[in-house]
């Protein structure tokens, strides 16, 4: 991905959709294909050709990009402190970073990237999203009320697109190992008699077949892997082709991990599940597996955007990010403790255990 400086003044690449009753920017709608109106209600129907979601050679584009993928220059926002790459909604000239929320101001780069190839649009409104994080801090009975009311303020909940890679292939894998089979025998006479559990070994080998679909990899290092790795499940069963209407009134990320290390990622995910079949062909108690060699055939890839909700703030000097799944309200972050309420459950701690104890010598001394 190339990035280099260009005039301020250049316009998004991103289309704009006025209204047709008052010509006020239109935004996509969650849950509906129209482009709605904030100010006075009237809704336009997006048309799109109904075609279907094409699936790229992964060995073509990763010989020429250029030639054999569709490559589209957007003008993205760069955040200068935590170098995410976006474009902002149209109807904004600045904000804060949904990242990392530092202030920023647009003064676009240009960015080259293979252009996406589907969408997952959004379900739920910020609304709905705001709702489940309300949800999702009370079950956190130590994260201070301050940030609770921080949190859920609209100027700090922005609907964002973030770029995945998603991967197919057909795999072969030939393995060799060990298949062991449990046994107990007795040994010992007298007192030192006893039963022991030993393994059988006997070496294995075959081979192994399976089909991926749709491997997904984040292609975004702007939020902790761990919190994207728990937003699933995605219901990539509903993507739709790509196309600017999804992304009117919304951000959209720029990715940031490149093709062929994505497919290194998918291969690691591919070859925990190939290890499970393989350990199943093995058979036995217990496997040991020497070794593995894998063929990827047909591999295919599409760069997808899917729908998050974003809040990031600075609360006593650090930074604390939630992120929601805007098809399923999945929330995952990170909440401050406060302290006085983690005193509070230690002081109730051993009040609790002080009355246990005391419980206890009480029915010791009725029983002597």
């Amino acid at each position: 991905m190339e990035t280099g400086s260009i005039d301020s003044s250049e316009a998004l690449s991103r289309k704009d959709y006025p209204c047709e009753n008052c010509g006020a920017l239109l935004a996509f709608k969650p849950g509906a294909e129209v482009l709605a109106c904030d100010y006075c209600g009237h809704e336009n129907p997006i048309q799109i050709e109904p075609i279907e979601v094409t699936e790229n050679d992964l060995d073509s584009a990763l010989q020429d990009l250029e030639s054999n993928h569709a490559v589209e220059h957007i003008a993205a926002i760069k955040c200068n402190s935590c170098a995410a790459e976006f474009t902002l909604a149209k109807n904004e000239t600045a904000g804060r970073c949904p990242f990392c929320a530092v202030p920023v101001v647009v003064d676009p780069v240009q960015v080259r990237r293979l252009a996406p190839d589907a969408i997952l649009p959004f379900k739920l409104s910020a609304k709905d999203a705001r709702a489940a994080t309300k949800r999702w801090l009370k079950r956190s009975w130590l994260a201070p009320e301050a940030m609770r009311r921080h949190s859920t303020a609209d100027d700090q909940f922005k609907g964002v697109y973030l770029p995945y890679w998603t991967y197919d292939a057909d795999t072969a894998t030939r393995y060799q190992g060990f298949r062991g089979d449990t046994y107990t025998v007795t040994v010992g006479s007298g007192e030192n008699r006893r039963t022991e559990t030993r393994v059988r070994w006997t070496p294995k080998s075959g081979r192994v077949a399976q089909f991926f679909d749709d491997v997904l990899v984040p292609s975004s290092h702007s939020l902790p892997h761990k919190y994207l790795s728990r937003l699933t499940p995605w219901d990539l069963e509903n993507q739709k082709p790509y196309a600017d209407e999804y992304l009117a009134g919304y951000i959209s990320e720029a990715y940031q991990v490149p093709l062929a290390e994505g497919f290194t990622e998918a291969k690691r995910i591919m070859q925990v599940a190939i290890e499970r079949d393989v350990r199943r062909s093995i058979g036995g108690d217990r496997q040991r597996i020497t070794r593995l060699d894998t063929h990827y055939d047909d591999t295919t890839f599409k760069h997808v955007l899917l729908p998050t909700y974003l809040s990031a703030f600075r609360w006593k000097d650090r930074l604390y990010r939630f992120v929601v799944n805007a098809r399923t309200g999945e929330v995952q972050g990170e909440r401050p403790t406060s302290w006085w309420k983690v005193a509070l459950l230690v002081v109730l701690g051993l009040v609790v255990a002080a009355a246990v104890l005391a419980g206890l010598a009480a029915m010791e001394t009725v029983e002597g």
